[in-house]
């Protein structure tokens, strides 16, 4: 391998590693990215560091700010409406492509991820901590899941080139996971049923419900006299205006 096909695969791995870091919130929205401490945490030197920090400003992800470096991105909530009516569309044709690609095996395997919630019934042991960790990660690992098996190449690419999933991921839970534990229980039915009409109309009610509360909270803040788009997400969950309403 030669030096720049190492330093590009160098690159590459950095930039991989800080993604994750992104999605999975161990960067907080928001936090300032120091180059040299990241470079140590993840024993890179800071040239790749840069280059991946650059691609992921493209990509929305970061932000490089002139004369203050960069930060992690924070959404606001017409950034976050926005991102789920175009992921809206995407979630649905994917799941109603893959219910024709996926095997019984994988079918079963999307059911499988659900299984540490079947006993919970309350909204109140939805909400512990530890159930909402593991909840959040499985909502992940169970929306990767579809995507990778997607066999639209167009699709997969616009969704890689634009970070659709990875933006809205890092925004936790939209909604509650006691509201969309059903949906994508649906959508996991529907799948495992081999009919595609039933998983496309799934996917695209799980999203639709939260864009309605999306829409109802911007709609909210414009009677108030407040920039939806100077308005972070975090105020949507705030107790204030009655949000906290997963993707």
């Amino acid at each position: 391998m030669n030096q720049q096909a190492f330093e590009e695969k160098d690159t590459a791995n950095v930039y991989s590693l800080i993604r994750e870091m992104l999605v999975s919130n161990e960067i907080q929205p928001g936090e300032k990215i120091l180059q040299g401490r990241l470079s140590e945490k993840i024993g890179a030197s800071r040239t790749p560091v840069v280059k991946a920090l650059h691609r992921l400003a493209a990509e929305g992800l970061v932000d490089n700010i002139p004369n203050r470096g960069f930060y992690a991105h924070t959404l606001n909530i017409v950034e976050l409406f926005e991102l789920l009516t175009i992921r809206s569309g995407l979630d649905a044709i994917v799941a109603q492509n893959i219910v024709e690609t996926c095997t019984d095996e994988q079918a079963e395997e999307f059911e499988k991820l659900w299984l540490p919630f079947t006993q919970l019934d309350s909204p109140e042991q939805f909400a512990l901590p530890e159930v909402k960790k593991e909840y959040m990660k499985i909502d992940r690992i169970f929306h990767e899941m579809q995507y990778a098996l997607c066999s639209l190449d167009s699709l997969k690419k616009l969704n890689d080139s634009n970070q659709i999933l990875n933006r809205t991921f890092t925004c936790g839970l939209v909604r509650s996971a006691y509201e969309t534990y059903t949906e994508h229980v649906e959508i996991c039915r529907a799948i495992k049923s081999k009919d595609p009409e039933a998983a496309f109309h799934a996917a695209y009610v799980h999203n639709s419900n939260t864009i309605k509360e999306l829409k109802r909270f911007i709609t909210q803040m414009k009677a108030m006299g407040l920039d939806p788009e100077k308005v972070t997400f975090s105020a949507f969950q705030s107790d204030y205006f009655s949000g906290g309403v997963s993707e």
